[in-house]
């Protein structure tokens, strides 16, 4: 057994051997407890109907491991004989991973109750203002608790706190200076709260860009894009933009041309008019009578036919403006009307 009484950096391999048992220990001892814990709430928390305890439970299963795992490597640090500076510098980390695992557990409670109660509330409103400062009030909380860990965390090693908050401040105005388009972001994010050209699930174009809103926060505004992509857009290119909003629109006007082939006789022209007023008038989603068709010009190619009409159901504007181009094609056919498409006639002289 001589080995085992073996010295190496102050202490001999058998306290090394019983601090790493102690480790291997702790993490058994702490899934065996967490078990037996949780058995014993789970048969109390049947007899509630609240779910509070049940969140509880799930937030606290792995920082209660590492809680126990930072008490087990406090007792086995007992076995090593450590120099004074670094079993300070030890017992600092230990401490720092403790307030960390603290925050832990209290970002996981506060994240499973926001989720399960304050989203199921946001989403039974009709406003739609709660939805978009949710998210940022859930950054918010999180970072307060990190902030406030790494506060304890460097107070811990012996920092002085109020001195380092000063000296932010300073630092924080050069920041502020070399972080001028950050700021335009969040000046940007609050424009875009107070002002409301759009909200969460609107539909929205700018730039030649756009889809539909799915997140607003305070740097950056997330759309899903017409073609499915995700895009991320900075609060202060939106406030210089002019931001089309479909969503807010209680109608969207159709207007074209419908260019018919010269040979197409006056009375042809009057046809085509009829069967465009009756379509508008059997297609639902679109204003009655707000359809106009005008025989507007003499074109090179075609005699053309202006056709506007307004779509009341703006959620299906794209299916009813496909019902309405099938039926004038179908229609068209029947009735012998042809559309034009660019020609030229060419006469020779003799």
């Amino acid at each position: 057994m001589d080995f085992l009484e073996t010295v190496v950096f102050g202490t001999t391999i058998l306290n090394y051997t019983y601090f790493l048992f102690t480790i291997l220990g702790t993490i058994i001892l702490a899934k065996i407890v967490y078990y037996i814990l949780k058995g014993a709430i789970s048969r109390f928390t049947k007899k509630t109907k609240t779910k509070l305890d049940d969140l509880l439970m799930s937030a606290l299963e792995k920082p209660f491991i590492v809680l126990i795992l930072i008490f087990g490597l406090q007792f086995g640090l007992g076995f090593l004989s450590l120099p004074n500076e670094y079993g300070e510098t030890a017992q600092n980390i230990l401490g720092v991973l403790l307030t960390f695992t603290i925050a832990w557990f209290v970002v996981g409670v506060l994240n499973s109750f926001i989720e399960n109660y304050v989203e199921h509330l946001t989403k039974q409103t009709e406003s739609k203002l709660d939805d978009q400062i949710l998210p940022i009030f859930k950054k918010g909380i999180f970072a307060i608790v990190f902030i406030l860990a790494l506060i304890s965390a460097l107070n811990n090693f012996g920092y002085d706190v109020t001195a380092l908050l000063g000296g932010l401040g300073i630092a924080g105005i050069a920041v502020a200076m070399a972080a001028q388009s950050t700021l335009g972001d969040l000046l940007g994010g609050v424009n875009i709260f107070t002002g409301r050209p759009f909200e969460v699930d609107d539909w929205i174009s700018f730039g030649g860009k756009g889809g539909q809103v799915t997140e607003v926060g305070m740097r950056n505004t997330r759309l899903k894009s017409f073609d499915g992509t995700l895009l991320t857009v900075p609060n202060s290119i939106l406030g210089k933009e002019v931001i089309e909003n479909y969503s807010k629109a209680e109608k969207r006007r159709i207007r074209f041309n419908i260019g018919l082939t010269y040979d197409t006789s006056a009375k042809k022209l009057k046809n085509a008019k009829d069967i465009l007023l009756k379509i508008t008038k059997e297609v639902e989603g679109i204003e009655k009578d707000s359809t106009t068709i005008h025989f507007k010009e003499f074109a090179d190619s075609s005699v053309n036919l202006m056709f506007t009409y307004y779509i009341t159901d703006t959620s299906k504007f794209w299916d009813i403006q496909d019902e309405v181009n099938m039926k004038i094609k179908e229609r068209f056919d029947k009735n012998k009307l042809d559309f034009a498409f660019p020609s030229q006639t060419v006469y020779l002289k003799k």
